[in-house]
């Protein structure tokens, strides 16, 4: 904690909104969860250099950079029918995001991941007693204990309870106001085709696949302790649905490559 969605991104959706040429909101997004996401993908309890100043030079950039175009290029694309459009998540948004394609588009993706990356660690700073929480050092009294019903609990686990409540709203309620600001210089014709019965059975199957990650990321370390395996457990619910969003739509490509017709060769063309 704070949760790397949506309590980090309260940091960064208040630079898209006031500077949206200067910065890329997915990159931002990417970035502000990046350093959580380089442990809870691999299914570890923890990756160090993702969390310091200069890991976020080679750790989230680079890791953003690949995440924004696995997403824009493969994911969303084929996601888009089955997600819900507009309130109250305004998820059709999301999914109109494109890779990018100039250096300069590229440019601005590599410095919103950078910014974004940056906010991450130096809020975990103040909620963290491990390595992570450099402003320890600086501001001793995070460290101090405060009497509460349940024993005495130092002042920056009381900021992470906390802020990742704050934060969370603060976060859903700046994504309502820009979603339903930038709808409305759009065309509101566009649609995304809907799906709801597959919407379904897509959904049970990300949950399945979810409780399934959460056991396979204990059986992986037997030997963590049981404050450790819950948080195990939560990484691979987390880790797993990510793995089948990106493996559907890659395997759906390669099977409508090997099924184009041999007297189509555009079309086999379009997957590549």
């Amino acid at each position: 904690m704070p949760w790397m969605i949506p309590s980090h991104q309260a940091l960064v959706l208040p630079l898209k909104s006031r500077k949206p040429r200067t910065f890329c909101g997915l990159g931002l997004v990417f970035g502000s969860a990046a350093p959580d996401l380089a442990y809870i993908l691999r299914l570890e309890d923890n990756a160090i250099a993702a969390h310091t100043f200069v890991g976020q030079l080679y750790v989230t950039v680079s890791l953003v950079l690949v995440l924004h175009w696995t997403a824009t290029a493969l994911v969303f694309p084929w996601l888009a029918p089955y997600v819900p459009t507009g309130a109250p998540m305004h998820l059709d948004r999301v999914m109109r995001s494109r890779p990018a394609h100039s250096l300069g588009e590229w440019a601005r993706l590599a410095f919103s991941a950078l910014i974004g990356g940056l906010t991450h660690v130096g809020l975990d700073g103040f909620t963290h007693g491990n390595h992570v929480g450099w402003a320890r050092h600086y501001f001793p009294a995070l460290s101090h204990s405060l009497p509460l019903s349940n024993g005495s609990v130092p002042v920056y686990e009381v900021l992470q309870v906390a802020l990742t409540i704050l934060l969370g709203i603060v976060s859903l309620v700046l994504w309502q106001r820009m979603a339903v600001r930038d709808a409305e210089g759009l065309d509101r014709t566009h649609r995304f085709a809907q799906r709801s019965s597959a919407r379904g059975r897509l959904l049970g199957l990300l949950i399945a696949l979810a409780a399934a990650g959460a056991v396979i990321a204990i059986g992986l370390h037997p030997e963590s302790p049981l404050e450790r395996r819950a948080e195990l457990a939560f990484y691979g619910a987390i880790a797993f649905p990510i793995y089948a969003l990106v493996l559907a739509p890659l395997f759906e490509r390669v099977r409508r490559l090997l099924t184009a017709p041999a007297n189509d060769p555009r079309m086999a063309r379009e997957e590549l």
